[in-house]
């Protein structure tokens, strides 16, 4: 039976069903000059654990690695755009996918039946996500749809469970229960199509700009060592616990740290600047609902999106707090602090230079007492400058702008859009800005 081979660099086409059905087949070198994996090459190879896509690859046909069900693990190419139909479908090991920056389409059931997969970042381009794309694949955490997706297909999210999923503002068709048989709850913008689906479905929500929550779901209890915890059967979101009081520890007796999770409603808030011409922005974190916190690590995908962090600062309500910054960012305190506010300026710089959706997550919490505190994460939309020269906003570069940016630079408490203030590109808002406007408002 075929255990390996390796197909030469003169190759740069496989054709359909290629190896099929050979269960043996456990190593395979591809051409390095690959351009084209088609429909069902792969399709029932079920000892084939891992795979190295050359880069040259532009197309992946329709089930090329259905049921490879030791596959665990695949990095898809820059130049592929659609991961069509079924391509990954009851491959029951795939722990870890990395999808291209550029893709736009994920049609349908590409994923469906993944046992193993429990999350997916979709890059910021995609428009579709198709029927069954996820279906049964056990996806947990947070999912963040991108701003320019338009549709998501039938059952599309179908089967995952304890989800938080991020809407965007404009998504033109929801087709016939993208959600159903799961447990999510959703964040949405006020008033868009996403807000008025989650309603009209009865799906558990929180409003974005006001925070405003909704459950549909019946209030459940659960009761352990003392403490009743009250949970949302629809979205799994814990809504209040009470706790049964204990008697006192000896003076002899040193409290230990519990494993019990403090019942809270907490998340965090971002904003963002816009992105200058050299790729750099601020971000603002915040938290609200803080039942009282003495440590938090923040994660966020901006490497995956090729942004780099140069400088963390503590801000608001953590000013005091001591901060580390290196792979991830972590606060500390003596004490609890349950105040809400700010609590992080972030600059960041993009390599891409394009506008993006960051997503930044609470993946450790705890207050003095050594308990875990859940705390949602967010998402925040990172938008291009406006037009240069364009300083006060509106749309049009003119005179005013001239005298606006003039006013600020002499002192004046007035607001500006930096990034279309900075007219020479140096990442410096100075006077050369000013010459730099004026000559161009004198056609030179």
């Amino acid at each position: 039976m075929l255990g390996s081979i390796s197909i030469p660099d003169q190759v740069t086409f496989l054709g359909n069903a290629a190896f099929e059905g050979c269960i043996s087949l456990s190593t395979v070198k591809l051409s390095n000059n690959l351009k084209t994996i088609d429909s069902n090459v792969f399709y029932g190879c079920q000892s084939l654990t891992n795979i190295n896509l050359p880069s040259s690859v532009t197309r992946i046909g329709y089930s090329a690695f259905r049921n490879c069900t030791s596959l665990t693990s695949i990095v898809i190419p820059e130049k592929i755009t659609t991961i069509e139909t079924s391509t990954f479908e009851g491959c029951t090991s795939l722990k870890s996918v990395t999808l291209p920056t550029y893709l736009t389409v994920i049609d349908g059931a590409a994923f469906s039946d993944c046992s193993s997969l429990t999350s997916i970042n979709i890059p910021d381009r995609v428009k579709t996500i198709g029927g069954s794309a996820f279906k049964k694949s056990p996806l947990t955490g947070t999912i963040v749809i991108p701003a320019g997706t338009t549709s998501i297909g039938g059952s599309a999210f179908s089967g995952c469970h304890d989800v938080t999923i991020y809407l965007p503002e404009v998504i033109c068709n929801f087709q016939s229960s993208p959600f159903n048989g799961s447990r999510m709850f959703f964040c949405v913008y006020n008033n868009t199509s996403g807000h008025k689906y989650v309603i009209e479905q009865s799906l558990c929500y929180r409003v974005i700009e006001t925070d405003e929550v909704v459950h549909y779901g019946k209030t459940v209890e659960q009761t352990e060592n003392g403490v009743t915890i009250q949970y949302c059967d629809k979205c799994g979101k814990t809504l209040g616990s009470t706790s049964t009081p204990t008697p006192a520890p000896t003076p002899t007796s040193t409290p230990s740290p519990t494993d019990e999770p403090v019942s809270s409603s907490a998340y965090l808030t971002a904003s963002a600047s816009s992105m200058g011409n050299d790729g750099t922005f601020t971000v603002t974190l915040g938290i609200q609902n803080n039942p009282g916190i003495a440590y938090l690590r923040i994660d966020s995908d901006a490497a995956s999106k090729g942004i780099s962090i140069q400088n963390v600062q503590t801000a608001g309500v953590a000013q005091n707090w001591s901060l580390t910054a290196v792979n991830s960012i972590i606060l500390f305190a003596n004490d609890d602090t349950a105040q809400n506010g700010n609590i992080l300026t972030i600059t960041m710089e993009s390599s891409s230079k394009e506008e993006t959706t960051l997503f930044f997550s609470a993946t450790e919490c705890y207050n003095s007492s050594e308990q875990s505190v859940s705390v949602t994460g967010t998402s925040v939309q990172v938008k291009k400058g406006g037009i240069p020269g364009d300083v006060n906003g509106d749309g049009v570069v003119d005179g005013r702008d001239l005298l606006r940016l003039a006013r600020y630079l002499a002192g004046a408490n007035i607001q500006i859009d930096p990034s279309a203030a900075d007219t020479t590109g140096d990442g410096n808002v100075d006077g050369r800005d000013v010459l730099r406007l004026a000559k161009q408002l004198a056609g030179m």
